[in-house]
């Protein structure tokens, strides 16, 4: 089986969120924990990345090092399309604009989100 691991960023993703979504949508999508989701720190966020990955078989995981997609919307707050695009240029990865979506969250009106859904599956 393929697991997903999902690694929210700062603040985490809350109940309505399609992070949380996915991870409801079957039991091979885990939702990474972190301690303290509003002031990171790097060094044990990305030990708990690790110690998560490291209790899988690293095969059957979709982590980045693996197929990867950026996806991004032309208007997001966060983070411009040109900056998103470079991402995916230095991780190799696939790129997919989805347009003028604002940031890929609740607020904007990703809940359930099944064209993310239909954009994962890419990756099998």
């Amino acid at each position: 089986m393929i697991n997903y691991l999902i690694v929210p960023g700062l603040g985490n993703s809350g109940p309505e969120d399609w992070q949380t979504y996915f991870e409801n949508s079957a039991p091979n999508f885990t939702r990474i924990q972190q301690s303290d989701w509003d002031t990171p720190a790097c060094k044990d966020w990305i030990k708990n990345i690790n110690d998560m990955v490291t209790s899988f078989d690293p095969p059957s995981i979709v982590l980045i090092g693996f197929n990867s997609i950026v996806v991004a919307s032309s208007n997001d707050i966060w983070v411009s399309l040109d900056r998103a695009k470079y991402f995916a240029e230095k991780r190799g990865s696939g790129f997919i604009n989805i347009g003028d979506t604002g940031h890929i969250n609740v607020a904007s009106g990703h809940t359930n989100w099944e064209e993310g859904l239909v954009i994962l599956k890419k990756l099998m």
